[in-house]
């Protein structure tokens, strides 16, 4: 009875040792939180430069947005918090002609100081401009509220006078209106101009909504 029991305590022994060391050598290889290269998402922390959005915190340039923190210049506007290289507004272009009443509207959505400056586009076709802004944003554009006559020296001289820059703050929208004087201009009675148009500072555009309208 007695070597009954050392054979049994020796043999669960044996069973407890076994099983200590199934568990030692099951563990290991598999997963770590770096970089797995996969063509598929993997969520990793670093960078893995996947064909397909992974969300890493770190700019991955993937073919798609990947919606980071930092602008990753993707062919698709990502609305990063910093400029993806957006295309500012540009000034605009007209022409009216020199006879004092007929006068190209443009429309300005926006509130803050809104600037108009006009200026002449060449030798050939400069004239004497002029700029009002108006808050009645429907013909017959009335409620001027400023004006620029000869506030700097044209880019393309007239044979007299200067260029003009209307300024007042707006709520909303606006006009400005861009005329010429009949006098001090090309010989063929047609001005050209590029129109600047800022809000608080910055580039705006605006939209042509009568061209030579008559005043």
């Amino acid at each position: 009875m007695r070597r009954l029991r050392i054979v049994t305590l020796c043999i669960l022994a044996l069973i407890l040792l076994a099983a200590a060391c199934v568990n030692r050598t099951g563990r290991g290889g598999g997963g770590g939180g770096n970089d797995d290269d996969d063509a598929t998402d993997d969520d990793d922390a670093t960078d893995d430069d996947d064909a397909t959005d992974d969300d890493d915190a770190v700019d991955d340039d993937d073919a798609v947005d990947d919606d980071d923190a930092v602008d990753d210049d993707d062919a698709v506007d990502d609305d990063d918090a910093v400029d993806d290289d957006d295309a500012a507004p540009g000034p605009m272009t007209g022409s009216v002609p020199c006879n004092y009443t007929d006068g190209d509207v443009w429309l300005v959505t926006g509130s803050g100081t809104l600037e108009a400056t006009v200026d002449t586009v060449s030798a050939a076709t400069t004239f004497d401009p002029w700029a009002t802004i108006n808050g009645d944003t429907t013909a017959p554009y009335g409620n001027q509220l400023a004006s620029g006559d000869d506030d700097f020296v044209c880019t393309f001289p007239p044979p007299q006078y200067e260029c003009p820059i209307a300024t007042t703050s707006i709520t909303g929208s606006a006009v400005v209106v861009v005329r010429a004087y009949a006098e001090n201009c090309n010989s063929t009675a047609i001005g050209n101009y590029v129109l600047t148009i800022t809000l608080s500072g910055s580039a705006v555009s605006a939209t042509l909504v009568d061209d030579d309208y008559t005043f």
